[in-house]
């Protein structure tokens, strides 16, 4: 499977598409089509699928000579040179690489060795917190996506109330106007309108239903549980 872009009136949509063989012709299959790239990449969400896909890979790009000469520092942006070792890899192996190779410096400079080895201290707590930050972060995302769910289905539910209410309101209405042209003191006009409106709250109605149950929907997803619970 492999991502791809699907232009379409004018948006750029990211698509999950899937490669299969079928009577010795290959087809593509669309998988998932995970919305507007622009809105992905500027809510930060594209970066977050692709920070969790990368958790499941056993293998990624490893410099393979990780080292403090080989880290360049810019506008508090960090690039890496030297990739003549570069190759897809256990993602340990760099971390262990700097290690090793600030250990080696101050065993071989005895005159530096507790600056060497306070800058390996400095390297892994570093490392750590930045590591932590994006399971932090996912937290605080699931959280306040849940709380978002909880709200919207708090709103779908109010709605409901009130548009129950609307079509009780607008039974009654009919109810008149039809009563009103049965003994001539209202016209068919009245009675026509008087059915649009309730046609027109009872769909509010069923507008809210729909939206109650999605949002249950999405919050059951959301926190784990089973949607045969729902």
């Amino acid at each position: 499977m492999f991502f791809r872009r699907k232009k379409t009136k004018g948006h750029t949509y990211l698509q999950i598409v899937e490669n299969r063989r079928e009577e010795g012709k290959v087809k593509q299959t669309v998988v998932a089509t995970l919305g507007r790239l622009d809105a992905l990449d500027s809510s930060g969400q594209l970066e977050g699928l692709l920070r969790s896909g990368a958790k499941f890979a056993e293998s990624v790009l490893v410099l393979g000579d990780l080292r403090p000469r080989n880290v360049w520092l810019n506008a508090g942006q960090v690039y890496m040179v030297d990739f003549a070792t570069a190759h897809f890899g256990n993602p340990s192996f760099d971390l262990a690489f700097y290690s090793a190779d600030l250990c080696l410096k101050a065993m071989l400079n005895s005159p530096q060795k507790a600056a060497y080895l306070e800058a390996i201290n400095v390297f892994w707590s570093s490392y750590f917190r930045i590591a932590e930050y994006p399971r932090r972060q996912t937290e605080l995302d699931a959280v306040r996506e849940i709380r978002d769910y909880i709200n919207q289905i708090q709103e779908a539910q109010e709605r409901f109330a009130v548009a129950r209410e609307n079509v009780a309101r607008s039974r009654e209405d009919l109810r008149l106007a039809q009563e009103k042209f049965r003994v001539g003191a209202g016209t068919i006009l009245d009675t026509i309108t008087a059915e649009s409106d309730l046609t027109s709250t009872k769909a509010a109605e069923v507008e809210a239903v729909v939206d109650y149950l999605i949002s249950r929907a999405r919050l059951y997803r959301a926190t784990g549980r089973d949607f045969t619970e729902f």
